[in-house]
Order: C-alpha cells, then structure tokens, then sequence
C-alpha cells in the first residue's frame, strides 16, 4: 500500500480505514483543505468512500490539498460554469433529475464558502435563496409536464441568484488578489 499526500509519500499505520485516513490526513494539513482523494489512480466519489468506509486501506491512495482560499476560487469557478451551462435548458420532465442533483451541488458548493467571514452580507441573500430554492425543489419534484411551464420563470430567478453569489463571491477574491 502507498499513501501520497501532494505528491510526497505518507507514512500512516497499517490498518486503517478510509475515514481514519482521512482524519490523520486532516489533522496533519493545518491551514489546507483536502480536495480529492484517488484509489489506483480513480477519484472516489463519496458514494465509494461510503461502501469503504468499514475496511482497512489498500492499493495505491492519492489525497490532494488545497489551500481555502484556492477552494473557494475553484467553487465559484464551477458554479458559474454549471450556471452557464444550465442556460437555456429546457425545462422538461427529463431535465428535472439531473437539475434536482445540480441544486444540491449548488448547496452544498455555498455551504463550503465562508460567507461569514469573507462575505457576512452575502450570508443573508444566500440564507434566502437556499429557502426559495427548497420550496422550487419540492414544486420542480411534484410537478408534472404542464406545471414545469409555471415553475420557469421561477427557475430563472434562482438561477441568476446564485450566478449573482457566485460572480460576487470572485469578484471579491480577485480584488483581494485571488484568481477566479
């Protein structure tokens, strides 16, 4: 078994599991965040992570850090990309699922940005978005083909709401000297 961390080789001891790794590696990072972590060269989505979570270490393991502010950057880089992405989709019943799924990402990518302490204004605009954004959630998951026409307009308006956050959230870094 080899464990790297950045590139240089980790010595951890035997028979760990996956979330204790992960703690050692947390603890051992200070100022950093891990950012990814790859089993013989995959990346693990947490679902894998998860159905690992019980057994001992093994093949080859790769974990990758990031300092916070780099983190940040990267979020508001990926939001803005999936918000452009999402630009003029179409909203049908085929679309619904994987629209559904982005939202989380959306979520959980604001979660991960420290409003409060880069951004305390913003905290309040992102504490109502994610409330108007639970109640289109629950429509978009009830609704049928003829009630997705009524939710659009809706869903505009969120959409432009988080590119608002997100391209706020790289301005601000880029005037702090940040690169987004």
């Amino acid at each position: 078994m080899i464990v790297k961390l950045d590139g240089e080789k980790l010595e951890v001891a035997d028979g760990l599991t996956f979330p204790e790794l992960i703690a050692h590696v947390r603890s051992i990072l200070k100022q950093r965040a891990l950012s990814e972590l790859r089993l013989n060269g995959a990346t693990v989505s947490q679902a894998l992570l998860d159905e690992l979570s019980g057994r001992p270490i093994f093949g080859q393991i790769e974990l990758f850090s990031i300092e916070p502010r780099e983190l940040v950057a990267e979020l508001a880089r990926q939001g803005r990309r999936y918000l452009e992405q999402l630009a003029g989709v179409e909203l049908t019943p085929e679309v619904v699922p994987g629209l559904l799924e982005g939202f989380v990402w959306l979520n959980q990518a604001l979660a991960l940005i420290p409003l409060g302490v880069g951004f305390p204004e913003l905290q309040a605009r992102v504490r109502e978005l994610l409330i108007e954004n639970r109640r289109l959630r629950e429509r978009l998951s009830r609704s049928s083909e003829e009630g997705l026409e009524e939710l659009e307009e809706e869903l505009g308006r969120e959409l432009v709401a988080y590119q608002e956050i997100f391209t706020e959230v790289g301005k601000r870094l880029e005037r702090c000297g940040g690169d987004t």
